[in-house]
Parts: C-alpha cells; structure tokens; sequence
C-alpha cells in the first residue's frame, strides 16, 4: 500500500512540472557547450519559431514568434514574449515570461521563469548567428523518488518564418554531436503559413 502511494505521489510531483516540458530523463541537466561571447543585444528582437520539440504551453500552437527585449527592471532581466495561434478556433495565445542572467561571465547560460510563478529553468542559448537562427535548449529538474530526473526541450528559431533547408541540416548536424541532449530528434515543425 505505501508503495501505491508514492508512486501516485511521485507520478503527482512529476506531472506538475511536465507541464513546461514534456520528455522525461534519468539524471541531472547536462551542461551543453553554449555561444561563446553571446551578446544579448545583438540578438533581442522577433524570431520566429521554426522547428521545436512539444511544449505543453504550446501544443498545436503555429504561427509562433517570440520577441526578447530588456525587461525594464534595471537588472538585466530579459522579457521573453511568445505568441501565436492555437489550435482552436485559431485563437490568439500569448505568454510572458523572464529570463535571468545568473551569472555574466556567462551570458548564454539564462534562467527562465513565467512572470507569475516561481518555477525556473535553464533557458540556454547553444548557438546563433543573430541575423538568421538561433538553437535555444530549456532543461528543468524534477526530484523523483529520491533520485534526479529532468525533461528537456529545444527550439530552433529564424528571423524570418522559413530557414532554408541547407541551415536547417547544417543546425540538425550540430545537434547530433551535442551528446547530451536527449530531444534533438523530436523536433517538429512549426505551421508558419498563413500567418499574417
């Protein structure tokens, strides 16, 4: 009986924080090589999301952009934006969140959090050229019957709704020497026709 109860406890804890990322793994957050030198201001602006792994804030969700810019509290806090069209009705969906830079030898390495709760996770900027795409990675750390389990997701991003395939193939190859990220081979893509 008291085994039924933890594993309803811990399939509880655990649902929770699969809301904000869907693919469960054993162990702790790897710590993936990020963009060296990454300049915040270079890459604030819109990106349109191109490909990406599911999202429970985002299931059926197209025409997604995301839009990074300051804050505004004074501490570099990042506003982080994303709006699109849910599947519904085709109904307008936007969430706002804030992302954190812990630590600034360290810029690509952000904290993200939605503005209204406390939860955060790694929101790591692996690599872009800041005019045309970005690969961005989000680990968060569950605590699972006494032993560390994590779910991942992973975007990749354009400036523009279409990337050509030969950048797509070319991220699609950096991704496979990331060893540590689980997820890479469940990117989708994201509907970005008929959007405007």
């Amino acid at each position: 009986m008291k085994f039924r109860i933890l594993i309803a406890a811990s399939f509880v804890l655990c649902t929770g924080r699969l809301a904000f990322g869907q693919f469960p793994y054993l162990g702790k957050c790897p710590e993936p090589k990020v963009q060296e030198n990454f300049d915040m201001q270079k890459f604030q602006g819109r990106w349109f999301e191109i490909e990406r792994t599911m999202s429970f804030l985002e299931i059926g969700s197209q025409c997604v952009s995301t839009n990074f810019s300051d804050a505004g509290y004074g501490d570099g806090s990042i506003e982080v934006i994303s709006e699109g069209r849910g599947p519904v009705l085709k109904l307008h969906k936007s969430v706002r969140l804030i992302a954190q830079v812990p630590d600034q030898k360290e810029p690509a390495k952000l904290k993200l959090r939605l503005s209204d709760l406390s939860l955060k996770t790694h929101y790591w900027i692996l690599h872009t050229d800041y005019d045309n795409y970005a690969l961005i990675w989000a680990c968060n750390h569950i605590w699972l019957t006494f032993k560390y389990a994590r779910t991942e997701n992973l975007w990749i991003l354009g400036r523009e709704r279409t990337l050509p395939q030969e950048t797509l193939d070319k991220l699609h190859t950096r991704l496979e020497t990331v060893k540590d990220i689980r997820v890479a081979k469940l990117l989708k893509k994201v509907n970005q026709e008929n959007c405007d």
